[in-house]
């Protein structure tokens, strides 16, 4: 346990930091500089109990033993903390953990129930590549997950991440992207220049030819910014007008509509 998380002090007692037993203030040493009650400790008392710095093997010619799996490791393996003054036969600046301890018990991100440990397996299972491009992942992958139950989904990148969420892990909002994408207009116009009368004629146009609503997902009431006027970027011209969220979403997909198929068969397999 660390200190801030034990129970008050009652009649004497205290939780010991090492072993998290509650016992009587007999079974821990003095120590004059422990002020302890603003931490909900005991007043001029160590906040490990005897019988744990009996059971501690002393640090040694650089190494030490973790307080967590107990096996004496090098001065390396334990992560730095330059204000730990290594008390009770512990290693200066190094804290008592080692590292391998502090990657099972850390969460990979904060409010999604996976640790440092079980992240990095699920990286190795999947050879470090997406769940839904395939690719393999250049900068850090991200863990995916179901924001109402909290439920662990997948490994993504980030920019596939980033893209389902803009769609609201809707598969339904997804394939109707890939329609959107696919619809072939002919004779459409060409992008003109933001913030130009031409740009704002184009969108008020397509917004009334489209019902006032998004061309993908239909909704009738737009974001604050202002609706976006789409277009492919291969071609230069004009696909529709959509909200925020879908413009992004495709963005995001670069418009590639196998990778938005597999994405839409992701959030069914893994949110159905």
């Amino acid at each position: 346990m660390s200190r801030g998380r034990h129970a008050p002090v009652e009649d004497g007692y205290q939780d010991c930091s090492e072993c998290g037993e509650r016992k009587h203030a007999t079974a821990y040493g003095t120590a004059p500089g422990e002020t302890g009650h603003a931490r909900g400790r005991l007043r001029g008392k160590l906040t490990i109990c005897r019988e744990c710095i009996a059971n501690t093997v002393p640090a040694t010619d650089g190494e030490q033993s973790c307080h967590k799996c107990g096996e004496v490791k090098p001065a390396t393996e334990f992560p730095a903390h330059r204000s730990y003054r290594g008390k009770r036969g512990r290693l200066r600046g190094r804290l008592g953990y080692c590292r391998d301890c502090e990657r099972a018990r850390r969460p990979a991100h904060p409010g999604i129930p996976i640790t440092l440990q079980q992240r990095a397996r699920m990286e190795r299972e999947r050879d470090g590549r997406c769940d839904i491009g395939r690719h393999r992942i250049r900068k850090r992958p991200v863990v995916d997950h179901d924001h109402e139950s909290g439920k662990v989904c997948g490994i993504l990148c980030d920019n596939h991440n980033k893209g389902i969420g803009h769609f609201g892990h809707d598969s339904d909002r997804m394939r109707a992207a890939i329609e959107y994408i696919d619809t072939y207009r002919p004779n459409a116009p060409l992008m003109p220049r933001s913030g130009t009368n031409v740009h704002a004629e184009m969108v008020s146009d397509l917004l009334e030819a489209q019902g006032g609503r998004c061309a993908i997902c239909r909704t009738k009431r737009f974001d604050r910014k202002r609706p976006c006027l789409d277009h492919n970027h291969d071609t230069g011209a004009v696909r529709g007008v959509l909200c925020l969220n879908c413009n992004l979403g495709l963005g995001f997909f670069e418009d590639d509509i196998d990778a938005l198929l597999a994405a839409a068969d992701y959030c069914e397999r893994t949110r159905g």
